[in-house]
């Protein structure tokens, strides 16, 4: 995450440029709340060396490694440790996740929403004050992102239930402490929004204009196209017009849709289905919430395409030891291909692009 991050490409974008002089200082900062955890982050570090460009960009590989970690639990709970070593690694070494990761703006903000569902599984295993505290933490942080109420609502409703029934055997006078506390940490993001009206569209991921139908239509139909065909043409963040995910990673995305259907029963289907889905419909609405939304929920339908290559392969062969090997050793050398692509592709070709020259001049202090 920190390889190279101050001198891959020449200087800052326009919107890192952008981001760091809407948000010199941390009163600047709290005038606009919405994804103020990455506005806090980012102060701290930029007053720490304020001429270092590394310096603005290393709040958003905080949360990328935050999202890495929590990608690989969900995977480990929920498959295997094989499944989360081997789902991780196409994860975190995509060029998709390495672009938004390591850029100097909020865009890695729009990724973090699996944090929730990770959270939520820790609490179902490990029962007490302190996780309940950092539950409370996540769904706090993630409220000041815009858009994300329609995903923390309904996943707070889904498990309402099960969390009472937890916390009311804590500790009464430790609940409500940290009641309190959330309540406190949530006053700046009240404050904003009713000091700031026109802000509320963009709390709820609504753009100051709604599209027409068919604009709407266009942008809903250039999501799937995007992903697996034609990259977004933006030199910032992508690669010419290669698509967001690798031909690997495609092929197990099918996989797992199949793999998925037959668990539709399954909490986490559904979850996962209306995550895809409610992420595409506000995505094509061309507000604050963009196609990096839906990135860990596709790996995580990756990851399950790959579960269900390993297991079909272990039922074939139950007990043949020699089978057992050749199996997941060609699976691993597959993905470590699509691992070396994909640093090639972040590392090598993308920064010696002339497009992405062109788009890194800015500097800290002209």
């Amino acid at each position: 995450m920190w390889f190279q991050l101050g001198n891959l490409v020449p200087a800052l974008s326009e919107s890192e440029k952008l981001y760091l002089e809407n948000y010199p200082d941390m009163s600047t900062a709290l005038r606009n709340a919405l994804n103020l955890p990455h506005k806090l982050l980012t102060v701290a570090f930029s007053n720490i060396d304020i001429f270092s460009i590394p310096a603005s960009r290393v709040a958003s590989t905080v949360f990328g490694i935050t999202l890495g970690i929590s990608f690989w639990y969900l995977l480990k709970v929920w498959y295997s440790r094989r499944v989360a070593v081997f789902g991780s690694l196409l994860f975190i070494s995509s060029a998709w996740f390495l672009h938004i990761a390591r850029l100097g703006t909020d865009d890695v903000m729009n990724s973090l929403l699996i944090l929730p569902l990770a959270s939520v599984l820790f609490f179902n295993t490990k029962k007490n004050n302190a996780v309940i505290a950092l539950n409370a933490f996540v769904l706090i942080m993630l409220l000041y992102v815009p858009g994300f109420i329609w995903f923390v609502t309904p996943l707070f409703i889904w498990q309402a239930k099960r969390i009472f029934k937890h916390v009311k055997n804590q500790n009464p006078l430790i609940i409500i402490f940290i009641f309190m506390i959330s309540i406190g940490l949530l006053a700046p993001l009240a404050i904003t929004l009713y000091l700031e009206p026109s802000l509320i569209s963009s709390y709820f991921g609504l753009p100051d204009q709604l599209p027409s139908l068919s604009e709407y239509a266009k942008n809903l139909t250039e999501i799937p196209l995007n992903l697996f065909i034609l990259g977004p043409e933006n030199p910032v963040t992508w690669l010419g017009r290669l698509p967001l995910i690798s031909w690997f990673s495609s092929i197990m995305f099918i996989t797992g849709l199949y793999a998925y259907f037959f668990k539709r029963t399954l909490d986490r289907t559904w979850f996962i289905t209306y995550a895809l889905i409610a992420g595409s419909f506000l995505t094509a609405l061309g507000g604050p919430i963009t196609i990096n939304v839906l990135l860990p929920f596709v790996y995580l339908v990756v990851a399950g395409g790959l579960a269900l290559l390993l297991q079909q392969w272990f039922t074939i062969f139950p007990k043949n030891p020699l089978a057992r090997t050749i199996g997941p050793s060609i699976l691993s050398v597959v993905i470590l291909l699509t691992v070396f692509y994909n640093l090639n592709h972040y590392f090598i070709a993308w920064p010696n692009t002339p497009e992405t020259k062109s788009a890194y001049t800015k500097q800290l202090v002209e």
